[in-house]
């Protein structure tokens, strides 16, 4: 579990990375954007979540993420049952759900389109 900590720390600290997902998921909206004349209701629907989920992750998730991390640069040497360790695990685990889904949103509206 430890290396699953260092992997992901490592990976989330990269600002660039950040910015290239935030980057592939503009693109995708705009792709959803672009799709609408042909089936208007199914890809509303997927922008509308991939919106959602852009929104929720970069004005909710990403802050917190941030602020634990500021406050403990070594999220791996806390014990398990840490209360910051525990909100940072639930915190990237949402935002890999929110992230997956809008990766799987994206595919939708290319096979939609």
């Amino acid at each position: 579990i430890a290396g699953h900590y260092q992997f992901a720390e490592a990976v989330a600290n990269t600002a660039a990375i950040t910015a290239i997902g935030l980057a592939l998921e503009l693109l995708l909206g705009l792709a959803a954007a672009l799709a609408l004349a042909r089936r208007p209701a199914g890809r509303t629907l997927l922008l509308a979540l991939m919106i959602l989920n852009l929104l929720y992750a970069g004005w909710h998730l990403d802050p917190e993420i941030h602020h634990i991390r500021a406050s403990f640069p070594d999220l791996a040497a806390l014990p398990p049952d840490h209360a910051a360790r525990t909100a940072f695990d639930v915190l990237h685990r949402r935002s890999v759900m929110l992230m997956g889904s809008n990766l799987l949103a994206g595919a939708g509206v290319i096979f939609l389109s």
